[in-house]
């Protein structure tokens, strides 16, 4: 979870600070992927109901897609308003039918979703944006003199609105990094020699968000080209040139980047959209398509795209800023230095190359690292997505599963990643304590507690003491958006009843988003469709390849007689459901022996 130190000095209301600090964690590019923008929102949610009417999909991805739909349903204020609560009430009550025979409810009833998913995603596309807009709009005003504080239900229904309005701009085409501006330039950026009026900023952000779209000027320079001399002017709409645009009183990086040379050419494409980033990131799926073609057949050296480009508004031509090319699979990082690396790189040989690991197992696994450089390397998001799901669907592969490729990958991957889970929230709610400069001291001895050197079960046993929840909770009283979700994770760890519901939960969610990722992987492959939503979607499939790669490794390491990954996941099926029978006999011991 993250915080803003310099947003503590602006002058907010709770409800105004809760928004702003959701609006950071959901668009950061270092965010959890438990506070990030959810990739399905009722717009696109509405079209991939649909979408699931269709074949090749059948009863089951019917039943999925419906389950994930019906809770956006649920638990969306916007779509308890008119216009959009008459048709969205209808296909709630489609999607969660009374009684057993869900499955044959759904198929039979298959007619009527689809006639209320239209009506609905009409709907939204008409209106969900202002609506989103104005509500936020009402929640976020200044309380009148004697207004009770809010309730965690009022705040937590701002944050469903702000993700679902964020994840719907996503959809729209903007790029995550122009999302985060929006917190970053406009929420959070006070206006020079004034005063901070968090209402001023809103306002703002909304002109912003409203604006009609404009043509952009998208310039890119392609290097390593045989003969720009001879290149064809124009294919597909994009203008080729060897010389550089002309720029009007540009910056330093504008000039250096409009320089030519031998082997450089200049395209030049017309976007019409709603912000610069975006505008850059719609140019270059275009030009890579038409350099697809060109590396096809007429040119042979490899060619080099550039990583930046300039812009300009076609009302304003010439005024060129240059900007970087949306890429960001947004995911937390870790900061590995060189003695980091080289001890990582040794341990990944010896085991690796191990006597106990089979050829079979050590080639999944080699393949698994090469594939994911490859997708790393990559700046086009559908094609990281095809390499990490090959990486991933290949090291699982040869595991006992039945059903669908994507059905195998789920069931493997979800033990993996539920056991990883209860630790992660852990460790991000220590940080923000730490970040926050905490102050705990134990119940009985009064000693201060140091939070920076707990490992995860002395987390865990600190967070469950209910005599440290008052501290605790204190700590970050400053910050509405932390107190909330700090408060709800104490409380989900008072039982073991409680933590196997949040486990169960979190598969829940999983399985929603391995799912969706294999889908927009066959989208990629069988229809060569672009992905909506990609960057998120690459998030998600990031973190879990890097997560099964390093509970592997670790249990290489710990275990030196596993025989490869078939053996591995076949343990992690088998501990996860010692984990989930242990909760349920209140017996929290398995659990603690992997923090």
């Amino acid at each position: 979870m993250r915080i803003d130190p310099k947003a503590a000095f602006l002058s907010m209301t709770t409800e105004q600070r809760y928004f702003a600090t959701a609006l950071l964690n959901m668009a950061h590019r270092h965010s959890l992927d438990s506070f990030r923008i959810r990739a399905l929102n009722p717009q696109n949610g509405m079209r991939e109901l649909l979408r699931m009417m269709q074949p090749p999909a059948n009863g089951e991805d019917l039943a999925m897609v419906g389950s994930e739909v019906a809770y956006l349903l649920a638990s969306d204020p916007i779509l308890r308003l008119p216009p959009f609560d008459a048709p969205a009430s209808e296909l709630l009550a489609l999607l969660e039918p009374k009684g057993n025979g869900k499955d044959k409810a759904l198929e039979k009833n298959k007619h009527l979703i689809q006639s209320f998913a239209k009506e609905t995603q009409q709907m939204l596309g008409a209106g969900y944006v202002g609506a989103c807009l104005s509500w936020l709009d009402r929640k976020l005003a200044i309380p009148t003199a004697g207004s009770p504080p809010p309730t965690k239900a009022a705040l937590n229904e701002i944050k469903v609105v702000t993700g679902n309005l964020l994840s719907v701009l996503l959809d729209n085409g903007a790029s995550l990094e122009s999302l985060f501006q929006y917190y970053w330039q406009i929420i959070a950026k006070p206006s020079p020699g004034k005063p901070y009026v968090f209402a001023d900023r809103f306002s703002l952000l909304v002109k912003l968000i409203n604006n009609p779209t404009k043509k952009f000027s998208v310039v890119f320079s392609v290097d390593n080209l045989g003969d720009p001399s001879v290149f064809p002017t124009s294919i597909g709409g994009v203008v080729f040139s060897a010389a550089p645009p002309t720029l009007v009183s540009p910056a330093p990086p504008a000039t250096r980047y409009a320089t030519s040379f031998p082997n450089r050419i200049f395209a030049d494409i017309e976007v019409e959209t709603s912000d610069e980033r975006t505008a850059g990131t719609k140019a270059y799926a275009l030009l890579n398509g038409i350099l697809d073609l060109v590396r096809f057949e007429y040119e042979r050296n490899r060619l080099h795209l550039a990583d930046e480009f300039l812009c300009t508004d076609k009302a304003t031509l010439g005024k060129y800023r240059i900007f970087p090319i949306p890429k960001v699979v947004p995911n937390p990082s870790a900061a590995v230095g060189v003695a980091e690396l080289q001890e990582f790189a040794l341990t990944v040989g010896e085991l690796v190359d191990g006597p106990s690991i089979a050829s079979d197992g050590r080639d999944r696994i080699q393949s698994a690292f090469r594939l994911y450089r490859v997708g790393a390397d990559t700046n086009i998001f559908e094609n990281k997505l095809t390499n990490w799901w090959t990486a991933t669907e290949y090291l699982v592969k040869g595991v006992s599963t039945s059903g669908s490729i994507g059905k195998a990958v789920e069931d493997t991957l979800v033990p993996v990643l539920c056991l990883g889970y209860v630790k992660k929230l852990l460790f991000s709610f220590r940080n923000v304590l730490v970040d926050m400069k905490a102050s705990v001291s134990d119940p009985v001895t009064g000693m201060p507690v140091l939070l920076k050197q707990l490992d995860g079960a002395s987390v865990f046993s600190l967070f469950r003491n209910s005599a440290v929840h008052t501290q605790l909770l204190s700590a970050v009283n400053s910050e509405p958006f932390v107190h909330a979700h700090l408060e709800d994770f104490l409380a989900s760890l008072s039982s073991e009843k409680t933590i196997l519901g949040i486990l169960k939960s979190h598969e829940q969610r999983l399985r929603w988003h391995i799912q969706r990722i294999y889908r927009a992987r066959c989208d990629i492959v069988h229809s060569a469709e672009r992905v909506v939503a990609a960057a998120l979607l690459c998030a998600n499939l990031e973190f879990y390849l890097k997560s099964t790669l390093t509970a592997l490794l670790q249990a290489l390491k710990g275990s030196p007689h596993i025989t490869g990954p078939k053996e591995f996941f076949d343990r992690q099926v088998h501990a996860y459901g010692r984990v989930l029978e242990g909760l349920e006999n209140n017996d929290p011991s398995r659990l603690l022996a992997i923090l």
